[in-house]
């Protein structure tokens, strides 16, 4: 599990949280498989969604491959962040192949993490 940025990231969020003075406490993590694939589904209320999910299944011992809107690869530290953490980049006209690799990371036994908006940015036909 030699994942050195991904590593570097665990760290750093662990150092941030505890500055804030605002400790994080979890609930309900040990329904997060220890081992074998499962979908991780978190409400996207803020930019930072994602950390409190990354933190609780690190207390699982376990990493979490999030999807993530293919746009933010444009952001040169994000797309070096989505190389390096085996995060699934979303194309929203043309997803399948997204939930392909979802699948595959799944079928290895990783976690897939998938934030969801409570008012879709799809419209339903």
């Amino acid at each position: 599990m030699a994942e050195p940025v991904f590593r570097a990231l665990e760290i750093v969020a662990r150092v941030v949280v505890a500055a804030s003075g605002s400790p994080l406490s979890f609930s309900g993590v040990e329904h997060i498989p220890a081992h074998g694939g499962a979908v991780i589904a978190i409400n996207h209320t803020s930019y930072v969604d994602f950390l409190p999910a990354a933190l609780a299944t690190y207390q699982r011992r376990r990493r979490l491959r999030f999807m993530i809107k293919a746009e933010m690869q444009q952001v040169k530290l994000v797309n070096y962040l989505i190389k390096h953490t085996k995060t699934i980049p979303v194309d929203r006209s043309a997803g399948a192949d997204a939930y392909a690799v979802a699948v595959q990371r799944l079928r290895e036994g990783e976690l897939v993490g998938s934030i969801l908006r409570p008012r879709s940015a799809a419209a339903l036909n």
